[in-house]
């Protein structure tokens, strides 16, 4: 007499939308196939699938907003960080022109009553503001 092998396979009972025919799947098998959604066939040859469910939709559009808000946050940030360093930008330049405007040099520091003068005299090659 031969060996005896016995085993318990968990099986699904499916209908099939086309002929009605009553069949099972492994339960392994219906799971697989319900994430990638390839076709498997009923026993008269009718082609079956678990199609994207309103669920699997919903989702996926849930999951692209959040990358979406995701996306937007990392932006704000970064335009956030760039507003700064344009404000200190914009204050190193404003405190700058105060010192001018207070006959300081912007070359070598020193306090001059006529800064004009002394511009054009000792730092020639030194360019206005707006000069190419």
């Amino acid at each position: 007499m031969g060996a005896v092998i016995e085993f318990a396979i968990a099986l699904v009972s499916i209908t099939c939308g086309e002929c009605g025919v009553e069949f099972a799947i492994p339960k392994h098998l219906q799971a697989t196939r319900l994430v990638d959604k390839k076709t498997f066939y009923c026993p008269n040859g009718h082609p079956r699938a678990y199609v994207k469910s309103r669920v699997d939709e919903l989702e996926a559009q849930l999951e692209a907003q959040k990358r979406d808000t995701e996306w937007q946050k990392q932006r704000v940030a970064r335009l956030d960080k760039e507003l700064v360093a344009q404000r200190g930008q914009t204050t190193k330049a404003r405190n700058q022109l105060a010192r001018v405007g207070n006959g300081v040099c912007p070359c070598c520091n020193r306090t001059f009553q006529n800064l004009m003068r002394h511009m054009a005299t000792k730092h020639p090659g030194f360019k206005k503001a707006g000069e190419p």
